[in-house]
């Protein structure tokens, strides 16, 4: 390791996650336009009216995931991935057509849990047509996400600003340009996420979503094939030889933490002072 890891508790990593990761300075459009409760703000206004979608929302994200909460870790990419580039606009969302050759989300191949989205927008759609954005169903989706993955309840939910616009440019180039890889080094972390506005702290804080969700064998092999033992634990490298054989003919996927792996909690930052985490951007 080259660098100290914080102690963080649980509290830190879930007021942080909670604070930050919605990206309410990098949103599609002035943050003045957000409002908490934006969908019952206004009951003669029937194009944002739509006072349950929340709860809607939320409630079908529960039903498809049954009593198995780790496939809710997608939704957490999802809204990062979406925040990050052009700011919360659903634009990951937009697949390739005429008008858009090349789409961000062609960078996140086999990405998961878009049925959750759907289900999500299903719902929302048959209680209310064309009011909710797809940008918004993302952001109360994701919230939804944390709750689930810490075992709080629908009481602690925390609020959440709407009144987001989907965007119509997705550019495949602008997600490889700005999206942090797995193989980043501290400094283009930081770099990084200093550009969208983040601190060091907050960039290590928000690195503890990895504590939750799976990573394709392919991201991280380079590291295995032969593997530092500077960088990553023998005992560990070993287990993931056996995940993840060389020049496999499956891209397999492994837990991001292998201690708690559908928990989201402070794990992540205990992986990473034992070198068992999978990117080297964690390493590093």
């Amino acid at each position: 390791m080259n660098m100290e890891v914080p102690r963080v508790s649980l509290p830190m990593v879930y007021c942080f996650l909670i604070s930050a990761i919605f990206f309410q300075f990098v949103i599609a459009g002035s943050s003045d336009d957000l409002k908490v409760g934006f969908y019952s703000n206004d009951p003669t206004n029937s194009k944002t009216y739509c006072p349950s979608a929340e709860t809607t929302i939320r409630e079908a994200i529960k039903e498809v995931l049954g009593n198995d909460y780790g496939p809710a870790a997608s939704l957490i990419r999802w809204h990062f991935h979406d925040c990050f580039v052009r700011g919360c606009d659903a634009s990951v969302l937009l697949n390739k057509s005429a008008d858009i050759p090349n789409p961000e989300n062609a960078a996140f191949f086999n990405m998961r849990g878009y049925y959750l989205i759907e289900a999500a927008k299903t719902a929302v759609e048959n209680i209310c047509p064309e009011v909710v954005s797809c940008a918004d169903i993302l952001a109360f989706a994701a919230r939804d996400a944390f709750y689930l993955l810490t075992g709080k309840s629908d009481s602690d939910l925390y609020s959440v600003s709407a009144g987001r616009r989907d965007g119509n440019v997705s550019l495949l180039t602008e997600a490889t340009t700005f999206l942090p890889r797995p193989d980043f080094g501290f400094s283009q972390l930081n770099n990084s996420f200093a550009a969208k506005g983040f601190s060091t702290d907050e960039m290590i804080t928000l690195s503890g979503a990895h504590s939750v969700g799976q990573s394709h064998c392919s991201s991280f092999t380079s590291r295995l094939y032969p593997y530092n033992p500077d960088q990553i634990d023998p005992s560990y490298a070993q287990a993931l030889q056996i995940l993840c054989p060389q020049n496999a003919a499956v891209d397999g996927v492994v837990p991001q933490d292998n201690v708690t792996p559908d928990t989201l909690d402070a794990q992540y930052y205990t992986n990473v002072l034992n070198n068992e985490v999978l990117f080297f951007s964690d390493w590093a």
